[in-house]
């Protein structure tokens, strides 16, 4: 990023206009949709939220009310209608300038996110029982019900990457294919196929099963998943997922003079459990991240915890288990002087920031004031 780039973001220009209006779908369960209320008046709210009606159960409502617009699935509604006071009426202008989009759901919502699979696919719902029938036959999950439609795959396109894997990766390499295959592509029964590679996992360090169901949890905790998720137990290894095979003395010695210095005021600062916060400035090229990979390399050489983040996804990438400072302390794009973390207390997560020995934020000088704030807040918690 060019210094001109980087002082109109922090002066909080514009970056972009809007051209369209997004319009935004709500996936909610059975009277589980989102009530605001403010502190006293809680059953005031709920009685009020069981009256009114959401997009999602508008969309119902019309279904059963107008013949028309069973012809559409949910996400086709809004360019031919508009939604106003609970109910759906007949879009009169405006169609073009609209762009749906149904809000996500994690695949560990696992009824909520087989309901969003079928409002992408099935048209005219009249109602949530609607969807759970097919062929008259209800059924008594979403999951069944979407499964009787066709709307699932099988795993066997997994298999074969994790059998390409298994041929031309390393044990490590396939245990990392496996945690993004469950993380991201939601196979339908990660426990049968981990099964059916979990020997292709195994290497001189982690030699049974439960040693490599251990090692995964901890690859899917460090990117904010848990293992029971994906129908696993939890499992812990007195052990961590580190390679001990490299020695970082034989890195360090690569660091000249004053990337040292930087080296050694961090290790003292760990030893002597000061606190202190350490700022490292230097003009492009100058070695900052190879004196952040001679650290990462050293606190996994002595068991300590460090979280690697960035400010882009670019900087991230080339940290070792890199992530962007806004995935780990869950804050909101864009940033506003009011926005806050996300991030739960006591999720995994929180516990993961709590627990790290050591911290690293490469191209801090991008984040707002608004971030740093918001960080803060998290640290303090």
């Amino acid at each position: 990023m060019a210094a001109p780039e980087a002082m109109w973001r922090l002066l909080e220009f514009k970056m972009y206009d809007r051209s369209h209006r997004v319009i935004r779908l709500p996936v909610h369960l059975p009277q589980q949709q989102i009530i605001i209320y403010e502190e006293g008046r809680e059953r005031e709210a709920l009685t009020r939220g069981a009256l009114r009606n959401t997009q999602l159960t508008a969309w119902f409502r019309l279904n059963q009310e107008d013949g028309n617009a069973r012809e559409y699935l949910y996400s086709d509604i809004p360019y031919n209608y508009v939604y106003a006071n609970g109910t759906w009426s007949k879009r009169q202008r405006g169609e073009s300038k609209v762009i749906t989009r149904l809000y996500s759901v994690s695949p560990r919502e696992k009824e909520r996110f087989f309901l969003r699979v079928l409002l992408l696919n099935v048209k005219g719902a009249t109602s949530y029982d609607d969807l759970l029938s097919y062929n008259h036959v209800k059924y008594d999950t979403y999951e069944d019900a979407a499964k009787s439609r066709n709307l699932l795959q099988d795993d066997t396109e997994w298999e074969n990457v994790l059998n390409e894997a298994a041929i031309t990766e390393t044990p490590g390499s396939v245990r990392q294919v496996f945690s993004y295959i469950c993380m991201y592509n939601n196979p339908t029964n990660p426990q049968e196929l981990f099964d059916k590679f979990w020997d292709n996992m195994v290497d001189d360090q982690y030699e049974t099963k439960e040693e490599v169901i251990g090692v995964i949890s901890e690859f899917l905790t460090s990117h904010n998943y848990e293992i029971k998720d994906f129908g696993f137990p939890d499992i812990k290894i007195p052990m961590s997922a580190i390679d001990n095979t490299k020695d970082y003395r034989g890195f360090s010695e690569l660091l000249n003079t004053e990337q040292k210095k930087v080296f050694h005021a961090v290790l003292d600062n760990l030893n002597n459990n000061t606190g202190q916060v350490i700022f490292l400035d230097g003009p492009a090229g100058s070695g900052k991240t190879f004196v952040y990979k001679a650290i990462i390399e050293y606190m996994e050489k002595i068991n300590k915890s460090v979280l690697s983040l960035a400010t882009t996804g670019i900087a991230a990438d080339l940290l070792k288990n890199g992530r962007t400072v806004h995935s780990a302390f869950k804050l909101p794009v864009p940033l506003l002087d009011t926005s806050v973390s996300n991030l739960k207390v006591g999720s995994s997560q929180a516990q993961i920031i709590k627990n790290a020995h050591l911290i690293i934020i490469d191209e801090i000088s991008m984040l707002s004031k608004y971030a740093f704030n918001a960080i803060d807040d998290v640290l303090r918690r």
